[in-house]
């Protein structure tokens, strides 16, 4: 709706225009970007399997595992946790799905921590980062840091947590006990990472990535003839990528773009807006809707090689 209601307000026909007229050579640039920022995440992946115990990932796994990972979390709200890449770590390598998918949390925590990071950088150099405007930012990274924080210090209170909601839910007692049993291993997933030695590892290359993606966001801009500071693309795709993730709108449809645009035309009086606006189109198409495409053909490929199965994960 968000999404629609963005689109429905520009003027199409000066879009069109100005992506037709976008140089080949800067979005050749971006898609290569796109496929680097891939990589990084892939490399992630395969560095975070390999401390849940899991043989080593090829990097070609890992990173259909990040393609599919994306077009799973497009169904979740804030994208904050998906199944695909546990359920192909659990068919390849055994992982129980209760210690990958508190991976997949710790995974969404170290994005968010990146884009923070990334966000409060940017304030040193782009001013009109620090007005009233954003302010919703704020709360969303107050809100984060609060979440990220109970997960990762308080892990086992979710085990009383789940036991409290469901000893008042009409549910059977085998149920209960299921769900018990499900969260305080999930608890113990979460707890290894607390404890874990690669976690700044882990988040130097989120940080990475994040940077990968505020280079491809400055090139697709390039493309269209438009001129915007890396640092002033760091502060809208940060702020704007937050914000996505406060509304807990799946896959941040909509909001990401409507914000972006929103931004960048405040940070820096770049015009005209459907010129903006097309950049933005175009830059959520390659790193978004294009990756939800091809993870969509990963996820239904993995479904017809799996047979089906009654097992749960361990």
């Amino acid at each position: 709706m968000v999404l629609a209601g963005f689109v429905a307000s520009l003027d199409l026909a000066a879009i069109v225009s100005a992506v037709s007229g976008a140089d080949a050579g800067w979005l050749t640039l971006a898609l290569a970007l796109l496929v680097v920022n891939v990589m990084v995440k892939a490399l992630r992946w395969r560095v975070m399997a390999a401390t849940m115990g899991a043989h080593p990932l090829s990097l070609p796994a890992a990173s259909a595992a990040i393609l599919a990972g994306v077009a799973a979390a497009s169904l979740t709200p804030g994208r904050g946790v998906e199944l695909a890449k546990p359920l192909l770590l659990r068919s390849s390598h055994g992982v129980p799905m209760a210690a990958s998918t508190a991976a997949v949390v710790v995974e969404r925590l170290l994005d968010g921590a990146a884009l923070i990071i990334l966000f409060a950088v940017s304030l040193l150099v782009v001013p009109a980062g620090r007005g009233s405007a954003f302010y919703p930012v704020i709360a969303a990274i107050g809100f984060f840091l609060a979440a990220g924080a109970a997960l990762l210090l308080l892990p086992h209170r979710l085990t009383s947590l789940a036991t409290w909601v469901t000893d008042r839910l009409p549910f059977p007692a085998r149920v209960r006990s299921r769900v018990a049993s499900i969260a305080e291993r999930f608890a113990g997933g979460l707890a290894v990472w607390r404890r874990g030695g690669n976690f700044g590892l882990l988040l130097a290359m989120s940080v990475t990535a994040a940077c990968v993606e505020v280079l491809r966001l400055t090139a697709v801009f390039a493309a269209l003839r438009l001129h915007i500071s890396v640092a002033a693309a760091m502060l809208a795709f940060c702020a704007a990528n937050l914000l996505g993730a406060a509304t807990f709108i799946p896959g941040g449809i909509g909001i990401t773009e409507f914000s972006l645009a929103g931004i960048i035309t405040l940070v820096t009086a770049l015009g005209p807006r459907s010129a903006v606006a097309a950049a933005v189109l175009v830059d959520r198409v390659l790193s978004y809707y294009l990756v939800v495409a091809l993870g969509s053909l990963i996820l239904v490929a993995a479904s017809q090689k799996t047979p089906p199965s009654g097992q749960e994960g361990r």
